[in-house]
């Protein structure tokens, strides 16, 4: 009897050492098939396609990826928490060397959480406001950021995010990246951004702004504000965004100037989604530029983990008063599975 009660003794002692701390395995494959086609028009007015065919794809409407993380706890409401996530390729099995997507390790508690390592920026949390749906390639919601002299670089290395807790509906994000290795071939930017949000209800609102040494050394700064928000209409969720970037430092400064608009439809179990953007770049002389386009997108749920889907989307860039230009259309449908 002594030693059946030291033995439930010792499983109650690792089973409560255990709770304290978890590990996840987690990731997403989207596979499938699609095309992709490119017309290019010089200053003369002469236009050339690219070849293109029907490829099998890895990643054609959001990137295939997997990960870890996990938190110990370390009493008193404070955690330890860390993540690691790295890039796939669903088509042909290959992975991205390291983790090269997330890398953080950091804390918790009452008074929020830090973050270090290789993270996405308050900058970039902050578009996703603007996305109703986060589909990702198929549709024209990144195009306000990702087009003319300021794209939008997502993660940044080297970097602190502050998270501050939940203040009612309003909550915000402070990120600092360090300026390290900064070599010829590899410039590490100095950069900061914050965000701030706001959620209650069906509304969302967000308002984000980044600073960058985008040339360290050279004086070539960039800087870029977004206004983010979404409504949920219960019959369709709609979104909106706003940015501008400003570049600083060469004889001629440019300015982006972009906004971008999409719905969501759920039907049942299918979503169907739609979107559109433009992005403007002006101070450039002849390199001034614009660029338009949208898509649509349709998702079929088999389960709350897989579905299927099917999605087109088109981009168009005119520069030196549209006489040079490019223009791009895919097409894609797969499957994607969480796990």
């Amino acid at each position: 009897m002594k030693k059946t009660l030291v033995a439930i003794a010792a499983l109650a002692v690792v089973g409560a050492a255990s709770a304290q701390s978890s590990v996840t395995l987690y990731g997403r494959i989207d596979a499938g098939l699609g095309d992709s086609k490119t017309t290019t028009t010089t200053a003369a007015g002469v236009s050339t396609t690219a070849p293109h065919s029907v490829t099998m794809n890895s990643g054609n409407a959001t990137s295939s990826r997997w990960g870890m993380r996990g938190s110990e706890d370390l009493g008193g409401g404070l955690k330890a928490n860390f993540r690691l996530e790295s890039a796939i390729s669903a088509d042909t099995g290959v992975g991205v060397a390291g983790f090269t997507r997330t890398s953080t390790l950091g804390l918790s508690g009452g008074f929020g959480s830090v973050e270090l390592g290789r993270q996405f920026t308050a900058y970039d949390n902050s578009l996703s406001y603007a996305d109703p749906a986060g589909y990702g390639n198929f549709g024209g919601i990144g195009l306000a950021y990702a087009a003319g002299i300021h794209a939008d670089g997502a993660r940044q290395n080297n970097s602190i995010n502050y998270f501050t807790p939940a203040m009612g509906p309003f909550a915000a994000q402070v990120t600092y990246a360090f300026q390290e290795n900064v070599t010829a071939a590899s410039n590490q930017s100095k950069y900061w951004g914050f965000n701030t949000t706001y959620g209650q209800g069906p509304l969302k609102v967000s308002f984000g702004y980044e600073a960058l040494d985008t040339i360290p050394g050279a004086g070539l700064t960039t800087d870029a504000w977004a206004l983010a928000a979404s409504y949920n209409l219960g019959v369709a969720n709609i979104g909106f965004g706003l940015e501008q970037a400003k570049q600083k430092g060469l004889a001629a400064n440019g300015k982006d100037r972009g906004w971008n608009i999409g719905a969501s439809v759920p039907v049942g179990p299918a979503t169907l989604q739609a979107s559109y953007g433009r992005e403007k770049t002006t101070g450039l002389g002849a390199a001034n530029s614009e660029t338009k386009g949208g898509g649509l997108y349709v998702s079929y749920a088999l389960s709350k983990r897989t579905s299927v889907y099917g999605g087109w989307a088109t981009v168009k860039t005119d520069t030196v008063n549209s006489l040079v230009g490019s223009k791009t259309s895919k097409w894609g449908t797969g499957m994607i599975h969480n796990f």
